[in-house]
């Protein structure tokens, strides 16, 4: 059972090209709910190796998710991959509804997430 959260989660919004938002205050940042969907989507968004400083959990998409033969077994461990990762982050409970598919080329995940700030959803797509 994880702790339940007394505090609201704030976490700073970003825009449509993925750059955080700066100099209106607290216009800039998401709370509850809309920040734990942007925590999700800025995790998942993260590629390992993609940044010298870069997170070491982060999910390597090149090439061990678009560079093994589509087969439903490595489908398979590339949902557990992104699940495994959504779970990790403080404040998630939970994973259900979890669709995807795979040919080897392009990759799409969605799924709906129980937080403890409610129940949202995330997605990748590749």
């Amino acid at each position: 059972m994880r702790a339940q959260y007394t505090t609201q989660l704030k976490y700073r919004k970003r825009d449509a090209k993925g750059d955080y938002c700066f100099g209106h205050g607290d216009d800039d940042f998401l709370f509850g709910l809309d920040a734990m969907r942007q925590v999700l989507q800025t995790r998942l968004a993260a590629i390992y190796g993609e940044w010298w400083e870069g997170d070491p959990t982060a999910i390597p998409y090149y090439p061990d998710v678009l560079g093994v033969p589509a087969t439903g077994a490595n489908k398979d461990a590339i949902d557990l991959m992104i699940i495994q990762r959504i779970m990790d982050t403080v404040g998630v409970n939970s994973v259900s509804k979890v669709e995807s598919s795979y040919d080897g080329r392009h990759y799409s995940f969605s799924c709906t997430v129980n937080t403890v700030y409610g129940e949202t959803y995330a997605e990748v797509n590749l």
